[in-house]
């Protein structure tokens, strides 16, 4: 509840932050707009600069919040948060109702401004136009810097190595890192050309300086290019006389500089004749249109989105709350409530659960008192059958043995035998019950079923040579998260009782399938008998403890294998129709690695 109060508080803080910053928005750009338009030409380059990023910025910030928060929805609806299908209803309401009203409203505003203003407003586009020719001459002179780089950061640091003493080489070495290096020229001192290598029409005639420097830039068409002069760049050695070395590196500029550059000062100079002050204003208003339905579509959104959370949050705790006490935990409760409805709501709920707790733990504690009390009666009652017959044997022998103790061998053996026999029973019944109080929690692991099965089909086909069994169709990779233990416990008595029910003469089928249910995805086995069936009225009682049909039964088999498959969070049922066999059907659900 906590983490909820602190979401609707961080929502409210949001929305009232979002919706300040949007009418001071609003607010700073009508006081701009009216500025404007009272006087066009008395606002400076650097004043429009700063209200056009004012007016970029506010509009993208809004437009980045809304997104993230659309993309958060989107994430939360695809998995499966609770309320995000309303909050996305909510948003897609608000989003249309604002494009339906806002853009209309805007448009209809934007153009009764124009119309009103019908004066020229040449001033910003050519500022505009000032700002662009500013950044292409700064381009063109980044170029000049690029060749002055390359020249002394990459070309004077190797020609001292002979292997760039030829002009090839030296331009094949420049141009892998500068792809514009179009020549290389090495000069003596009296401008004589030792060597040149690239294109010869862009060369430059012969020329010496006495220290590093730029030649010049020049132009041609499209083309544009600069010369760069290394003064002596190494010694040359490999003559008998010795001499210095001069290099004339020249470099092709980006064409789209020189060109953009005579382009936009045309343009300059065109508008300046033909553009009236009208311009921007023009300009200006459909600008201010634009980032004001951004806004207004952003804070719709943003407003749609907080409002949703703070809406829906209480609900959202009370379907958490719900979804624990169905998961098991009954103690989980609101700790706190908000003072409105939906606290109303849920202290009515925390009162409901308090009274269902006592009430089940009063039923629970019935239901265990019978349970106890039906099973010792049970349990009596099952050992009590077994004690008449070893009485009445008793006294027969002591009877015998009283009256004619010379006959007593006649009757001993029979006797012992019969007590024999019904100790035997109670053994069994003791053992089973204490069996069934002792399951231990599964410990699950990855075993094969097909193995499994195959164990529990070779422990009874000795002992009931005529029955049949069909396993094939259990596929021979399939393996389950399951305790081995648990899954013998389930096929032994599964197959005990379809061999005692048919007297060991009937056909038992086990086979097995992956199927796919809503919550998961589910082993399901099938183990099917062609036995006498069980009676439509028997059905309902197979899994109750110490029900059985048989002389000598317990009641206590099906009782474990349904504990043993509940266990691993599956299910058991039965079908079954005299005359046509049993079906028990068991899905135990699948995990990954």
């Amino acid at each position: 509840m906590k983490n909820q109060t602190g979401l609707v508080v961080k929502s409210t803080v949001n929305l009232f932050a979002y919706t300040l910053i949007f009418f001071v928005s609003i607010a700073s750009n009508l006081l701009v707009l009216n500025t404007l338009i009272a006087n066009p030409g008395g606002i400076s380059e650097t004043v429009q600069i700063i209200i056009i990023l004012f007016l970029s910025l506010i509009p993208v910030f809004f437009l980045i919040s809304a997104v993230f928060e659309i993309i958060r929805l989107i994430h939360d609806y695809k998995t499966k948060r609770w309320g995000s299908k309303l909050q996305i209803k909510l948003t897609l309401v608000i989003f249309i109702l604002t494009i339906i009203i806002g853009i209309p409203s805007s448009i209809l505003l934007e153009s009764a401004l124009l119309k009103s203003l019908e004066r020229p407003i040449q001033s910003a586009l050519i500022n505009t136009l000032d700002l662009s020719l500013e950044a292409l001459t700064s381009a063109i002179d980044e170029e000049s810097k690029i060749l002055q780089k390359t020249a002394l950061y990459y070309a004077m640091p190797v020609v001292s190595n002979a292997e760039y003493h030829s002009a090839f080489s030296l331009l094949t070495y420049l141009s892998e890192r500068d792809s514009r290096i179009a020549g290389v020229e090495l000069l003596t001192d009296d401008a004589e050309t030792l060597d040149f290598a690239g294109r010869e029409d862009i060369r430059l005639e012969k020329t010496v300086l006495s220290q590093h420097g730029f030649l010049g830039k020049f132009a041609r068409g499209k083309e544009s290019w600069g010369h760069y002069f290394l003064y002596h760049a190494y010694k040359d050695t490999s003559k008998a006389k010795e001499q210095w070395v001069n290099i004339i590196i020249t470099r092709l500029y980006n064409p789209i500089f020189e060109s953009s550059a005579v382009a936009v000062n045309n343009s300059r100079k065109a508008i300046k004749q033909e553009l009236v002050l009208f311009g921007s204003v023009k300009t200006f208003i459909i600008y201010y249109s634009v980032c004001f339905i951004i806004q207004l579509i952003s804070i719709a959104i943003l407003f749609s989105v907080y409002t949703g959370q703070i809406a829906y949050k209480p609900l959202q705790e009370l379907h958490t709350v719900i979804s624990d006490i169905s998961k098991g935990n009954r103690t989980r409760r609101f700790i706190a409530t908000p003072h409105d409805e939906a606290g109303l709501l849920m202290k009515d709920f925390n009162k409901m659960m308090d009274s269902l707790e006592r009430s089940m733990g009063a039923v629970i504690h019935t239901e265990k008192m019978t349970v106890w009390q039906d099973i010792a009666r049970k349990l009596a009652h099952e050992l009590k059958n077994p004690l008449t017959p070893i009485k009445l044997s008793a006294e027969r022998v002591l009877r015998r043995y009283s009256q004619e103790p010379e006959h007593i061998g006649e009757i001993l053996e029979k006797s012992m035998l019969a007590i024999i026999q019904e100790v035997l029973t109670m053994d069994n019944l003791i053992t089973d019950f204490r069996d069934f109080a002792r399951l231990p929690e599964p410990q699950p692991d990855w075993v094969p079923l097909k193995e499994i099965v195959s164990e529990s089909v070779m422990l009874f086909s000795a002992s009931f040579p005529e029955m049949k069994f069909i396993y094939e169709n259990i596929p021979q990779n399939l393996t389950i998260h399951a305790d081995r233990s648990y899954l013998n416990q389930i096929f032994r008595n599964l197959i005990l009782n379809a061999a005692e029910a048919s007297n060991g003469q009937c056909t038992l089928s086990i086979s097995a399938d992956l199927v796919k249910m809503p919550d998961s995805l589910y082993c399901r086995i099938r183990v099917h008998d062609d036995g006498p069936g069980i009676p439509e009225e028997l059905l309902s009682r197979i899994f109750s403890p110490y029900f059985t049909t048989k002389e000598h039964g317990t009641g206590l088999g099906l009782v474990i294998v349904e504990h043993a498959v509940t266990s691993h969070g599956g299910n058991i049922h039965v079908e079954s129709e005299p005359g046509s066999g049993t079906a028990f059907i068991i899905d135990l659900p699948m995990k990954t690695d």
